[in-house]
């Protein structure tokens, strides 16, 4: 059998952003995300889920 690279894969999991990927990152957030349930503390006063929880980057 053959691996594949999945985003499931356990080794893309680990991987993290460096400085300009993570500025890109934002960037993108600002410029193109519409809503963010993790900052919607209003909506889900109860807390959010375990992935809110995590680093941001």
């Amino acid at each position: 059998t053959s691996s594949s690279n999945t985003p499931c894969d356990s080794s893309s999991q680990s991987q993290e952003l460096d400085a300009k990927g993570r500025n890109r990152l934002r960037w993108v957030q600002q410029k193109h995300m519409v809503y963010n349930y993790c900052a919607d503390a209003q909506r889900f006063p109860q807390g959010t889920s375990a992935e809110c929880k995590r680093s941001r980057f």
